[in-house]
């Protein structure tokens, strides 16, 4: 990742930080009922004070591994983790549940940070830093749910980035609709398309994900297709692949909307429909990320409403994962590992928990698996035990 794509997503952290104090409140007992916390928007603003301090050294590995910064970058990162773990601890401003797996898994990464920071290795330290400025697209674009941001006050020029930079800060914080024109210029972008395909295809995937998971749109996203067909520089088995996602969109085009509202038990039963199938047609020639979206979409809105049983909240947290894993290559960040463990929390010592604790079993060996075979690290294998011990009623 180049400098400014890095300082571009450093950026969308701290935005997303400045901005969350915004979003629709819990529902409280009290007097404060529609407020966020007393004191998020303190939290917020040193969070971003801190983090401006850091970054710099982040992104300079000369810098990093200077010794006269050691001391510098290691209280910052302790006072990171310090103001993540009180994120991850206290009142939510809101009942969007990307915001509990979000500070969950910043604070766990800042964990590991500052502990590598204590050992001696840097570089590793330097790593896991950077990637925590990578969390929020994924979590920002998983639903309609939440305000948009037509203003903000940061000091950052938009028009100074990349049109892709620009798109990802922009969906970050929720402003899809120009999120979505700057993600047409850059996949119009032959060369983006021919030197960096990783970096396009993601582009793709994710610009796609707004028109399916939040406008759930399927016009809107076959004219993303259409786009994405006229560059000449993509790459075979991605122009099979959205060929495929063509053929889903056409599809669900099709279908007749429903003309009443739907329960939460519908929702999720049509969910689990879609992934079904997905999961049965789904292969290298022809992929179904669109229809993965879509359930992800639906499991997401049905998260959050209000009526939903620990049930349906499990079931929907565990497909929530299958679809999230299926799609892992769409985003910079997945959570199916996340979904599979709150769904353990949610009921635990049940058949549904131990049908989740299996999908994260698999999903962490997998993650550690190599040539030389599978090396689950302790701490790792401790925190599996753990899951293992809800699931199953283990001491």
């Amino acid at each position: 990742m180049d400098l400014q794509r890095r300082l571009s997503r450093i950026l969308i952290l701290l935005c997303w930080s400045a901005v969350s104090a915004c979003s629709h409140p819990a529902p409280t007992q009290d007097s404060t009922a529609g407020r966020p916390p007393q004191d998020w928007p303190a939290k917020m603003q040193r969070l971003s004070a801190v983090l401006t301090n850091l970054m710099p050294f982040v992104a300079s590995p000369k810098k990093f591994s200077a010794e006269e910064n050691f001391e510098k970058i290691e209280k910052d990162t302790a006072e990171l983790k310090s103001l993540a773990h009180s994120m991850k601890t206290g009142e939510m401003p809101n009942n969007d549940p990307s915001m509990k797996v979000v500070s969950q898994l910043f604070d766990e990464d800042l964990g590991r940070a500052l502990a590598s920071l204590k050992n001696g290795n840097r570089d590793y330290a330097r790593r896991i830093l950077s990637d925590t400025t990578s969390y929020c697209i994924q979590c920002h674009t998983q639903t309609k749910n939440g305000p948009e941001f037509p203003r903000l006050t940061l000091d950052f020029q938009l028009k100074d980035l990349k049109p892709l930079d620009r798109a990802e800060f922009l969906a970050a914080t929720r402003q899809f609709e120009p999120a979505l024109e700057s993600y047409k210029q850059a996949l119009s972008e032959t060369e983006l398309a021919k030197s960096d395909s990783f970096a396009y295809e993601a582009a793709a995937r994710d610009a796609l994900g707004i028109s399916v998971r939040v406008h759930k749109d399927p016009n809107e996203a076959l004219g993303l297709i259409k786009t994405i067909e006229k560059n000449k520089a993509l790459k075979p088995q991605f122009r099979k692949s959205v060929s495929a996602f063509k053929k889903s969109l056409e599809a669900w085009k099709k279908e007749k909307p429903s003309k009443t509202p739907r329960s939460a038990l519908e929702e999720l039963t049509q969910a689990e429909a879609l992934i079904a199938s997905a999961q049965k047609a789904n292969s290298l020639e022809s992929p179904q990320d669109m229809v993965y979206e879509r359930a992800s979409g639906l499991l997401h809105d049905l998260l959050q409403r209000p009526e939903r049983t620990d049930e349906l909240s499990a079931r929907a947290l565990y497909l929530s994962g299958l679809a999230s894993e299926a799609t892992r290559d769409s985003s910079f960040w997945t959570m199916h590992e996340t979904y599979y463990e709150q769904c353990i929390r949610v009921k635990p010592m049940t058949e549904q928990a131990r049908q989740c604790f299996a999908k994260l079993k698999d999903a962490v060996e997998v993650g550690y698996s190599g040539s030389s075979g599978t090396n689950v690290p302790a701490d790792v294998q401790k925190r599996l035990e753990g899951f293992r011990a809800l699931a199953f009623g283990e001491k």
